[in-house]
């Protein structure tokens, strides 16, 4: 595997160091110094010679120590160069180590001022006033005799109002404003040419990075290999944001000992830090994307895998309306829109591990419930709910994609994940057609799912680690103050855990409707993907009709017509890893090895939009009994492959462009092509028998067709929406 990615991405190269590079020279500077004594000696050996060969030989020794000296005055040219290129290499080390210090610097007066400022001042003075008023009275009046006049002691009370002067008068605390002190500091940082990391609010901030994890040489593959942000992400209501790796910047300088009270900000110790998902072993971060591939698999295989043994329920239940046993199938997709509300925010809240567990205890226990429900009541109630929990990898199983690879190597593990949302409905009714041909019990697609999705729980408790970067940080935060015992040790993220539990289900309900309703790259998006979606769930009724009716194929061939669709995903897959990915590094080191902007992951859906406009027309008009159904099911390889473009296309720019809130960018994404994916079966059945298959897939392409520009407008207007957003936080690029 290895290998491969070598052959894409590019080869591996061992890592240099500024401190090896250093040795290196020095080195290399002893070789030289060594070679100059060599030949100083040659030059004094041939100059004897010529002494003494003043009559016979004298001119060829002259002329070999003329070549020594030539040679001699080269390498004092190479000694220059060596010693200019180390003295080069100490000051950027030097300038780097000062960056970091008034990092620190500013850091610790954030921290300092945080709760600080003069209206608290003012309050505390006059707090103080109060309190020495009552003190005096009470002083007063325990002082003065029982049934005598008060004695008035002049002395006293002079001291006592000179006293109130100097604690009134006091001038303990700076006068000003966090914000003015930050637009000090930020000044002289722009003096320093550095970029100020700290919010402008007081607030502890995440600085967010991401690196490749290539080692590399040249300094274009170490700009592109450190790519980072450096771009301070508050969240829409100015809390810390979990962003690629949950980056903090430290805010005490121990050194000088400010700022000892106050807490220790836990950061990554370099980029190349191993506890950081994205520098994991490549081993680790592959299992973790097959394992998010098959609990996505799980989830969307549930949806369709009981389309076929629909006639089963109702002979049991002895049922007559179709459309009701239907709805025990598809109200599961209906899950999938109301609880990825709660499970996007919420991951990116509590982590993605704790997410997945809690997500498929609830899905195991109501593939359970389906598996015995007495009745088609019980049977509804227990999808709804398996659909909800089913749907927490959707929305986040694609954000832990985006903080396990770097800019580089995102569409290959994009590619991998994206297979499992695209071959699961396909795959369902192959197993389902195969279970009613058979003459089985439709339990046992429900038995199936409630075994597939306990050995899947039990690997998510036992071998899923965290991957939230704010998460990961808080776990070395605890592993420093229990090696250490110093309790001041603080992963950024808990500096703002004080909030009330309102405030937090507030937010996380929020966010989603937030991101959707005011963004409208997002609305745009959302809108193409859930037409495909829904369209999708309508082969469902169309395949049947199609495949079964008009030629008269078995269940069970019926659901193999599938394959096609999932060879065509297999397909574009390859496409977007041989081709579109190798565009994409193209433009990745034309860019100065920065991260082009997110508009250029468009082009694999502008390649599929035209693609499904071309398949729904051509299953349309070729799904005639008389034309061999080979055809139509070719047709439905190429909308598979255009359902893969398009889909990936959009969800990997949504994840770039929303890069700090991607699981709750994704969770409202997943909500409403979740509604028109419950809602296109509705009619389905009666759509393709009313209007017959050719006009019914034909009113299919005129919609698709008219949607076909908007990847389009999307590359060339892209740039200029996302200046006027206020939650798109694209990578830096040329035209960012």
């Amino acid at each position: 595997m290895s290998s491969w990615l070598n052959w894409v991405g590019g080869k591996r190269e061992n890592k240099s160091t500024a401190k090896d590079a250093i040795i290196g020279l020095r080195e290399q500077l002893h070789l030289l110094t060594k070679k100059e004594e060599h030949l100083l000696s040659k030059i004094d050996e041939e100059q004897r010679k010529a002494k003494a060969n003043v009559t016979t030989n004298k001119r060829a020794a002259l002329r070999q120590k003329k070549m020594y000296e030539t040679e001699l005055d080269r390498l004092a040219g190479n000694r220059m160069t060596l010693e200019t290129q180390v003295n080069t290499i100490e000051n950027a080390n030097m300038n780097l180590e000062t960056m970091r210090a008034m990092q620190r610097g500013s850091a610790a007066l954030q921290a300092i001022h945080k709760n600080m400022d003069i209206d608290k001042v003012d309050n505390t003075m006059d707090s103080i006033r109060e309190q020495m008023t009552l003190s005096n009275e009470i002083s007063e009046a325990i002082s003065n005799p029982v049934g005598m006049g008060t004695e008035l002691d002049e002395l006293q009370e002079l001291e006592q109002a000179e006293l109130n002067e100097r604690l009134v008068g006091a001038d303990a605390v700076p006068a000003h404003t966090t914000q003015d002190e930050d637009e000090e500091l930020r000044a002289l940082q722009a003096e320093l040419a550095m970029a100020p990391e700290a919010s402008a609010s007081g607030k502890p901030v995440l600085v967010f990075d991401s690196c490749d994890t290539t080692p590399v040489n040249s300094s274009k593959d170490i700009a592109d290999k450190e790519r980072v942000y450096k771009a301070v992400a508050p969240d829409v209501d100015g809390q810390l944001l979990d962003g690629r790796d949950g980056n903090g910047s430290e805010n005490v300088d121990e050194e000088k000992g400010d700022n000892k009270d106050g807490p220790i900000i836990v950061k990554w110790d370099d980029i190349d830090d191993k506890e950081r998902p994205l520098k994991w072993s490549l081993a680790v971060r592959l299992y973790l994307t097959i394992l998010g591939g098959l609990i996505t698999l799980a989830s969307t295989f549930a949806s369709s895998a009981p389309s076929f043994v629909i006639p089963g329920i109702m002979n049991e239940f002895e049922m007559k309306n179709a459309e009701v046993a239907k709805a025990s199938v598809f109200l599961f997709v209906g899950g999938y829109c109301t609880a990825p509300l709660i499970w996007g925010p919420l991951s990116e809240y509590v982590g993605r591990r704790w997410t997945f567990v809690a997500s498929f205890v609830g899905f195991t226990c109501f593939n359970v419930g389906c598996m015995l429900a007495p009745n088609i009541a019980s049977l509804i109630v227990f999808r709804i709910f398996a659909g909800a929990f089913a749907s927490c990898p959707l929305s986040n199983v694609i954000g832990m994609i985006a903080e396990l690879y770097s800019f580089r190597y995102l569409t290959i593990g994009a590619v991998m994940f994206c297979i499992a949302p695209m071959a699961g409905p396909c795959l369902g009714p192959i197993v389902g057609g195969y279970i009613m041909q058979s003459g089985a019990s439709w339990r046992w697609v429900f038995r199936a799912l409630a075994c597939a999705s306990f050995v899947l729980l039990l690997l998510l408790i036992f071998t899923m680690p965290e991957t939230l970067g704010a998460r990961c940080l808080q776990k070395k935060a605890k592993r420093i103050r229990k090696e250490t015992g110093d309790d001041r040790y603080k992963a950024p993220v808990e500096l703002v855990e004080g909030e009330s539990k309102l405030t937090i289900v507030k937010r996380i309900l929020a966010k989603p409707f937030i991101l959707f309703f005011q963004e409208p790259m997002l609305i745009a998006t959302t809108i193409y993907m859930s037409f495909v979606y829904g369209t999708l769930y309508l082969l469902f009724d169309a395949y049947p009709i199609v495949f079964g009716e008009l030629h008269d194929l078995k269940p069970g061939s019926v659901g193999l017509a599938f394959l096609g669709y999932f060879v065509g995903c297999c397909a574009a897959g390859a496409y977007c890893v041989f081709v579109d990915n190798r565009m994409y590094l193209k433009a990745l080191d034309a860019n100065n090895g920065m991260p082009p902007p997110p508009e250029i992951r468009l082009r694999a859906a502008a390649v599929g939009a035209p693609l499904l406009v071309i398949s729904l027309f051509w299953f349309a008009w070729t799904s005639f009994p008389s034309v061999s159904f080979w055809s139509p099911l070719v047709a439905g390889g190429v909308f598979g492959a255009a359902m893969y473009l398009i889909f990936l296309g959009l969800m990997v720019y949504i994840t770039e462009v929303y890069i700090f809130s991607a699981s709750s960018a994704v969770a409202a994404n997943t909500v409403v092509r979740s509604a028109f994916g419950v809602g296109f079966p509705m009619f389905g059945e009666q759509m393709y028998h009313n209007l017959n298959p050719r006009w019914a897939s034909t009113v299919l392409g005129f919609i698709a067709l008219a949607m076909l520009p908007i990847p389009f407008v999307l590359m060339k207007y892209g740039p200029s929406i996302r200046k006027l957003s206020k939650f798109a936080q694209a990578a830096p690029g040329k035209n960012n």
